[in-house]
């Protein structure tokens, strides 16, 4: 479990670090272009989820964001201890290191601080918790593939 706190806590520190650089050197609404119309630091805040959806409901989001959360940690070290892959472990900690960062933020300051813009149609604006969640819930939709997968060839 050392290892999911240092991953948890290394997702966490990263998205904590990007959003304090962006709100200390840019102003909200200030963007920089990254890579010649692909790629933008674009500062907003969100008061909701992505795309400002329910916006003025924060305490509903934080709510069920814990609640959300906590399930999720049960199931990830239920799945973890049946499975003993530490893929499975690894996924959970990206993904709650994402989780926590954003939960933290909408609890401290009522919004997120949003600031990766990639353009393409569709894309909101995001953050480093943002893609951990993705990233970590990706991970672990392809191993439990992969486990189910190796588990039915060794029958």
């Amino acid at each position: 479990m050392i290892c999911f706190a240092g991953i948890t806590l290394l997702c966490f520190g990263l998205d904590a670090i990007s959003k304090a650089w962006v709100n200390k050197n840019m102003d909200v609404g200030e963007s920089r272009e990254i890579a010649k119309n692909r790629l933008y630091i674009w500062h907003i805040k969100n008061k909701g989820l992505p795309y400002n959806k329910f916006e003025g409901y924060m305490k509903w989001i934080i709510g069920s964001s814990c609640i959300l959360i906590g399930v999720l940690v049960q199931y990830f070290i239920a799945v973890f201890q049946t499975r003993k892959d530490k893929r499975i472990l690894w996924s959970g900690a990206i993904f709650f290191g994402g989780a926590l960062g954003n939960l933290i933020e909408r609890i401290r300051k009522r919004e997120v601080t949003d600031f990766i813009y990639i353009k393409a149609k569709g894309l909101p604006v995001f953050n480093i918790s943002d893609s951990c969640i993705c990233f970590g819930g990706l991970l672990f939709f392809l191993s439990s593939l992969f486990i189910k997968e190796k588990n039915q060839k060794n029958q």
